[in-house]
């Protein structure tokens, strides 16, 4: 949970984000195992007790929606390394988030089985030329007036694409299975299959 997180153009990802964990919460204990949540953000790193309990999972979504975003980031190699810390057992480990920055799940992937849920919007991957615009970083507040035409647009899609490529390339060599979900689909429908 860090600033990068709202942001929506359908609705922002980090609502959509507590739709993913609920569905999977949910959908873990239908199944009847055991499930342990995990909230990580700037300012607080809480480790749930395993539980097969719906109350688990509604506390769990009741605390995500507290996490104030605004001007907060995390840093994914001290996340990496928590995580590894703490699970002992080998265990498949959900991580969703909107994956913006790189991160490197070697680590994890060696005692785990991860499946990543990436939350993006359409807007983010692919803007349109806007012409002048202020731009407010929601992970550290700065403003900046910036021009976004053809060009410089273009240029963000090509570094876009090629963060995604290589976040991908990491993925499959850790055989990490990952899926995206935007803010405009129905995350029931897409994690159906996973």
């Amino acid at each position: 949970m860090s600033g990068s997180l709202y942001f929506g153009t359908a609705k922002r990802k980090d609502t959509l984000l507590l739709e993913l964990c609920a569905l999977l919460g949910y959908g873990t204990l239908k199944l009847t195992n055991r499930l342990t949540p995990v909230l990580i953000s700037q300012n607080r790193s809480q480790f749930y007790p395993p539980s097969k309990k719906l109350q688990s999972i509604e506390h769990f979504i009741e605390k995500l929606a507290t996490v104030e975003l605004l001007k907060s980031t995390i840093d994914l190699k001290d996340v990496v390394l928590s995580l590894y810390a703490k699970i002992k057992q080998k265990s498949l480990i959900v991580l969703v988030g909107d994956f913006v920055q790189m991160v490197d799940l070697t680590l994890l992937a060696k005692k785990h089985e991860i499946l990543v849920v990436i939350v993006r919007d359409r807007f983010e991957e692919d803007p349109e030329s806007l012409g002048d615009v202020e731009i407010t970083d929601p992970e550290s507040g700065e403003s900046t007036a910036l021009f976004l035409g053809k060009n410089a647009v273009a240029g963000y899609r090509k570094a876009y694409r090629q963060h995604d490529h290589l976040l991908y390339k990491h993925f499959n060599a850790l055989g990490v299975k990952y899926i995206k979900v935007m803010t405009d689909e129905d995350p029931l429908k897409k994690i159906m299959h996973v």
